[in-house]
């Protein structure tokens, strides 16, 4: 029973992080994000806004992809969906997070350091290429980093179909 009551709720979680009408992800990481991707910046001139950065006059927006809130999600997802301990649930969803943030910091600074260089063509390009492929190539090796960190021998949500099918034969 006990089983049940912890599928049941980690089910509920994934469905009520995914449903709620704001992004939590991008509510609790985007002043982070701001503040240290910026700092670094603030003696090129960077001005440091509620949900952006200006720089002589242009505004360069977050939304919620700046802030790689997909990759939260992702992670949370996974996390939820795999059997395991509460415990050790928590540590890999605070690690990967971590890791996500530290490694969009590095992405956005690096973005920005070209963009203050005026060499928009290797930002616009860069930031392309960091979108479309190294982005979900970097969530997934942390994900493996993680499973391998923390020793998890569960398949996110395949273990729980197979753990279901064999008590429903039983």
């Amino acid at each position: 029973m006990r089983y049940y009551k912890d599928l049941i709720l980690r089910i509920c979680l994934v469905l009520v992080i995914l449903l709620i009408p704001f992004n939590l992800f991008y509510f609790i990481f985007l002043k982070p994000t701001l503040l240290l991707s910026g700092v670094f910046w603030i003696s090129k001139g960077i001005v440091i806004g509620s949900d952006y950065l200006v720089y002589n006059n242009t505004i360069l927006s977050f939304i919620p992809a700046c802030i790689a809130t997909s990759a939260y999600f992702l992670l949370f997802i996974l996390v939820m969906l795999t059997r395991m301990k509460w415990v050790k649930r928590l540590k890999i969803f605070i690690s990967g997070c971590l890791f996500i943030f530290i490694g969009n910091i590095i992405r956005i600074t690096v973005l920005l350091y070209y963009f203050l260089n005026n060499n928009i063509n290797m930002f616009e390009n860069l930031h392309f290429l960091i979108w479309n492929v190294l982005s979900t190539v970097y969530v997934f090796l942390v994900w493996v980093f993680l499973v391998y960190r923390f020793k998890v021998k569960s398949i996110p949500l395949i273990d729980d179909i197979k753990y279901l099918i064999n008590k429903i034969k039983a």
